[in-house]
């Protein structure tokens, strides 16, 4: 799994490897685990809006972001199911990575809205621990990305025609 980033001028801004995360998450899991959420959720709405524009329907990616309530990672994620660009499998790690996210990110947030005049219960788990799970869970959620939507090594030609035959044999009647 290799994943480039260029800037909006096509220079080159940085490289994903599992190596390059995995040195980030040595010397800092909560910055490997921001990356990695940036990744993966902006895969899954690449994966959207691209599909959007080869189905011409451009539009209905703009609609979607301008409803705040479903423009969501889970929305997305069953979105891109839907279509067919990714599988059940892929699916599947998705929501269980957006899960393991969730909850370790909803705690955190216990602290900023914390009532003194009222107790507050916060998840039994080791910061550190949640940390690894959910670093791990990204990884492999990336992988299952990458095999859907990252183009690769490959033709962007032959990578739109790759995601059309996903959208053709989804199509519903």
């Amino acid at each position: 799994m290799r994943i480039q980033i260029n800037d909006k001028g096509g220079k080159h801004y940085r490289t994903y490897t599992r190596e390059s995360l995995q040195m980030l998450f040595d010397v800092s899991p909560s910055a490997a685990n921001f990356e990695l959420a940036i990744l993966i959720e902006g895969l899954t709405f690449l994966g959207y809006r691209i599909s959007c524009e080869i189905r011409k329907k451009a539009e209905e990616y703009s609609n979607f972001l301008a409803d705040k309530k479903s423009a969501t990672f889970y929305e997305v994620i069953e979105r891109i199911y839907k279509l067919g660009i990714i599988d059940e499998t892929a699916k599947t790690i998705l929501h269980d990575y957006r899960q393991e996210r969730n909850g370790i990110v909803h705690d955190l947030f216990r602290l900023k809205t914390i009532n003194l005049t009222k107790e507050v219960e916060f998840k039994d788990f080791s910061y550190k621990e949640a940390q690894e799970k959910l670093f791990y869970l990204g990884i492999e959620a990336l992988e299952s990305l990458y095999k859907s939507i990252v183009p690769g090594s490959i033709p962007w030609k032959d990578y739109i025609s790759k995601l059309e035959g996903a959208l053709k044999k989804n199509k519903k009647p």
